[in-house]
């Protein structure tokens, strides 16, 4: 089986002859599909859940930024004019090293079989800039352990259009770390332990209804869900952590919830739309629906139309 030095190729070509340098082994879906006895789509969907990384080749050689401030905002998180907001780590991707595809990405991969990539994220290679960088810059720990935070979530981008198709993304190009294969044995095991229980142990939807022998009550598990229930409990999960009140979330409060999503399950939340809250609103509207997220003077905007 190949094995493969970690990319992003700008840093790690720099520590080539090291021994302790850490290298991947690198699997085609299927490959790992088949060592798993589990079907490509389960890898998929971990994908798409942020719960895995799936690699692929970089498709066009350039210079590529990472559209993130020196304050640590992405820069689709910015509101009003962005003139001038530089991003601040730049650097050189080649043409067919590995680097992780945004779960969006994988997203579109699962529903159109291929996709063009809409950058790449390469974790390690922002964590080594992050390095060099805090101390020129005497940069607080806060604002580099927020740009740490957005390393897996913060995809790098062309710097500049390129003049010629990039090409696309196909399903038999996305690849799985060896190195997860234990962890994803060990998961689906306990998948199929709970598929075993006896009945009274499940609830209605046939989850496992509380942890029994260490497997994950129904509602640590979000596989098999919808993106749209994944988001609605994304947005719950926000209005708890920010304390406020499910059934009377204010105007201000909802703008707030918006920006946790977005930070926190932006492979969720992410939207290419003109108001970049499309997907917050369709899952908002649903969750509105179900009487699980309720506006505050709800019911006195509703009469009024």
């Amino acid at each position: 089986m190949k094995t493969e030095l970690m990319g992003p190729s700008g840093f790690w070509l720099e520590t080539l002859l090291k021994d302790d340098q850490p290298k991947r082994e690198y699997l085609a879906l299927a490959n790992a599909a088949a060592r798993l006895s589990c079907e490509p789509d389960y890898l998929l969907d971990e994908g798409i859940a942020g719960k895995l990384d799936l690699y692929t080749p970089v498709l066009h050689e350039g210079l590529y930024l990472w559209p993130v401030t020196d304050r640590g905002i992405p820069h689709a998180n910015l509101v009003g004019s962005t003139d001038g907001v530089a991003p601040v780590f730049q650097t050189r991707l080649r043409y067919g090293e590995y680097a992780v595809l945004p779960s969006t990405d994988i997203e579109k991969i699962k529903t159109e079989q291929s996709v063009k990539p809409s950058g790449y994220i390469c974790p390690e290679l922002v964590l080594h800039h992050i390095a060099e960088w805090q101390p020129e810059q005497q940069q607080s720990e806060m604002v580099a352990d927020r740009m740490r935070r957005r390393a897996k979530g913060v995809a790098w981008v062309l710097a500049h259009p390129p003049a010629t198709d990039v090409g696309a993304i196909r399903l038999e190009m996305l690849r799985m770390d060896g190195g997860d294969l234990p962890r994803l044995k060990e998961q689906l095991a306990k998948f199929a332990a709970a598929e075993a229980l006896p009945d009274a142990a499940h609830d209605d939807q046939g989850q496992p209804s509380q942890k029994i022998d260490g497997i994950a009550n129904s509602s640590d598990n979000n596989s098999g869900l919808t993106i749209l229930e994944r988001q609605i409990r994304a947005i719950e999960a926000g209005a708890d952590s920010l304390n406020l009140n499910r059934k009377a979330i204010k105007r201000e409060e909802k703008k707030t919830l918006l920006y946790w999503c977005l930070e926190h399950h932006h492979e969720l939340f992410e939207s290419n739309s003109e108001r970049g809250d499309s997907k917050f609103m369709e899952a908002w509207k649903k969750a509105s629906l179900q009487d699980r997220i309720i506006s505050k003077h709800r019911d006195t905007y509703a009469n009024r139309k």
